[in-house]
């Protein structure tokens, strides 16, 4: 399934819910912060961190509209893997845990 094909039936799957705007800057998530659910990106960008054990951290990867962070971490049900914050303005559709695995069933 394309991302795009994801992005259509995750919205036609929560017709109202309400996008979340976010300012620059602001935390999605941090790394080792319980799993809540995943994160649809609608607007914006989302900037992915790595944290090392000697403090030195490292951007794996720029989110871009379309695209779902918090998977990994979902399906390891391990505390989140990586910082998560918006690189730009954002909008996103937060879908917790229990709807996603329902939408999977």
């Amino acid at each position: 399934m394309s991302k795009k094909a994801i992005t259509k039936t995750i919205i036609k799957n929560f017709p109202k819910r309400k996008p979340i705007t976010i300012a620059k800057g602001s935390s999605i998530y941090d790394e080792q912060a319980p799993i809540n659910g995943i994160y649809l990106l609608l607007d914006g960008s989302f900037k992915i961190v790595k944290h090392r054990k000697n403090q030195e951290s490292f951007v794996l990867w720029y989110a871009e509209p379309g695209d779902i962070v918090g998977l990994y971490s979902h399906f390891n049900n391990q505390g989140h893997y990586f910082e998560v914050s918006a690189a730009t303005d954002s909008s996103f559709l937060h879908i917790t845990k229990e709807e996603f695995n329902n939408l999977l069933d």
